[in-house]
């Protein structure tokens, strides 16, 4: 029996009768092609073994160098064993929250016999805690970069069967705010103002959660949005800040103000006081600072 898929390493037992002395055999294998050729002598040792043969239906034709008589054996299956095949999923590339926080796991099978596993460095170097074989599949806190980290996982089965798969973990990327506009307020008293934030980066669209913080320090509750926009309106003058974070606990914020026009100032003067023989009187309303329609 093959000890590997794919490697040279079964063997038969030759025994040759009806013959003393010193004969030739050919070793064929049926199934792949592959000849070998030796000699052999029945009074050194008999039977022999031959070895660094495939797996395929092998046949042996032994000669006689005397009288180049020859004869064939039967045939002779060399089984192999399953190769062993394995698959590297990212469960997690981590959040912004922690550097240790990616995940990967293995799936595999074939092989002989239970199937374990140990994580590497992309040098093969082993990565403790996981730096010793065993049955777990799941390497938990893991460090991740905005660059990637590639880590290989080295499965091995009962006969020492192994194979090598690796996987680059990148960190999630950072939220970027594009553009953040608060408005001038209608009124000097009134609380129609309103902020549009954009972002980008991140998990995408869909998954920012838009927060503002008031002049008063007081937070306002989550917005999420299926887009990479969010307008909070009613708002009153004074400093805001726009904190934005997404289901990964990337954050990012920014400061920005909401004006207000300048109080309408109404001033009224007097320019004619009525008398008894003309009662009609002039006044005179001006407005000042405020906005100009």
């Amino acid at each position: 029996t093959i000890q590997c898929f794919g490697d040279a390493s079964g063997e038969i037992d030759l025994s040759v009768t009806g013959h003393t002395g010193a004969y030739s055999y050919t070793v064929t294998n049926a199934t792949t092609g592959t000849v070998i050729n030796g000699n052999a002598n029945t009074t050194v040792l008999n039977p022999i073994t031959i070895s660094g043969l495939e797996a395929g239906n092998i046949s042996v034709e032994v000669t006689d160098p005397t009288s180049t008589c020859s004869t064939i054996s039967n045939s002779y299956t060399i089984v192999s064993p399953t190769e062993v095949n394995m698959s590297l999923n990212i469960v997690s590339s981590g959040n912004c929250g922690s550097v240790n926080s990616a995940s990967i796991e293995a799936e595999a099978f074939g092989g002989t016999g239970e199937l374990v596993f140990r994580l590497e460095d992309n040098s093969g170097t082993p990565i403790p805690p996981y730096d010793t074989y065993s049955a777990n599949s799941l390497f938990e806190n893991l460090p991740h970069d905005p660059l990637g980290v590639t880590y290989q996982v080295r499965v091995r089965d009962e006969n020492g069967c192994e194979m090598v798969d690796n996987v680059t973990v990148t960190a999630p990327d950072q939220i970027t705010i594009d553009s953040v506009v608060g408005s001038t307020l209608n009124c000097f008293d009134s609380s129609d103002g309103t902020i549009t934030t954009t972002v980008s980066g991140g998990q995408g669209a869909g998954t920012y959660l838009f927060m503002l913080t008031y002049p008063d320090g007081t937070n306002s509750i989550q917005y999420s949005s299926s887009t990479n926009s969010h307008t909070f309106t009613n708002l009153r003058d004074g400093d805001y800040t726009v904190i934005v974070t997404d289901n990964l606990d990337c954050t990012t914020s920014t400061n920005v103000t909401i004006n207000k026009p300048e109080k309408l100032v109404i001033g009224v003067a007097t320019l004619r006081t009525p008398y008894c023989t003309n009662p009609t009187s002039y006044v005179e309303v001006s407005a000042s600072v405020g906005t100009p329609p």
